[in-house]
């Protein structure tokens, strides 16, 4: 009797070990099979466990700055959205100060700034934009390969190009300088960002968008066409997919300026 209750508890610890009992490393790798699997909130809660047990961990730290973006992400626009975009940012700024000669820390806080920006209006708007143009920049400092950072300084000159001239030099000249930008800076910081990683769906997406704004149809539906060819591997790319295929179909029609609209909003 004694030797089967035995059998029964060793089971039960071996099968399933709870969360507590997992080491930082095992934890990690739980958090990458669950964001693999496109389960954010499962891998957020995979890092937050291992952040409890190491709080100075860079990997756990950053990873849970990107989670924290898609799930902000998947979102309607609210207070809620723009609190889980904070929460990245601030825990980005722990794994900066903990590892500030790596890439991840300084991609996953220009992209949080980046979203808390595109919720905000006038010169807090550029303010915002321009701090991550500056992350963004830091990254590709250390290196120059970081296709993700260079995908973000492409769309910081495109919302800085469509800014009201107002706003922007209201911004220059009281707020904070900027370095010019332009719909041709942002295509060539997306065409980049593409040759480095020519498998990401949202790389083109860009690119269509701003060669869309620059008036190449042609190069545009090309772009968009990738989107619709390509695999998907990240969470947001059958979006992505969506919004190429509804652009496709303006493009078809000829219907530029709804095209040109959808876009600038």
């Amino acid at each position: 009797m004694i030797s089967t209750i035995v059998f029964f508890v060793t089971i039960a610890f071996t099968s399933g070990r709870p969360i507590d009992a997992q080491t930082v490393s095992e934890l990690i790798a739980q958090g990458d099979a669950l964001h693999n699997q496109f389960d954010t909130y499962g891998a957020f809660k995979a890092y937050k466990a291992a952040s409890i047990l190491d709080s100075t961990n860079f990997d756990v730290l950053w990873k849970m700055a990107g989670e924290l973006i898609d799930m902000g992400n998947e979102l309607p626009k609210s207070n809620d959205q723009a609190a889980k975009y904070r929460e990245a940012e601030v825990i980005s700024r722990k794994a900066i100060y903990l590892n500030p000669n790596h890439t991840k820390g300084h991609v996953m806080l220009a992209l949080a700034l980046e979203k808390t920006a595109l919720g905000y209006t006038g010169t807090d708007r550029v303010k915002t934009l321009n701090q991550s143009r500056i992350a963004a920049e830091k990254a590709i400092e250390i290196n120059a390969e970081e296709d993700l950072a260079l995908s973000l300084l492409g769309r910081w000159n495109r919302e800085m190009t469509n800014t009201a001239w107002i706003t922007r030099t209201f911004s220059k000249l009281f707020v904070v300088s900027t370095p010019p930008a332009t719909y041709e800076k942002a295509a060539d910081q997306f065409a980049k960002a593409i040759a480095i990683n020519h498998n990401c769906i949202s790389h083109y997406l860009e690119l269509g968008k701003t060669l869309v704004l620059l008036e190449k149809w042609t190069e545009a539906d090309e772009a968009f066409q990738k989107v619709m060819d390509l695999q998907v591997t990240q969470k947001s790319d059958s979006k992505w997919q969506r919004v190429a295929k509804h652009y496709l179909q303006l493009l078809q029609q000829g219907n530029h300026s709804e095209l040109v609209d959808s876009i600038e909003e």
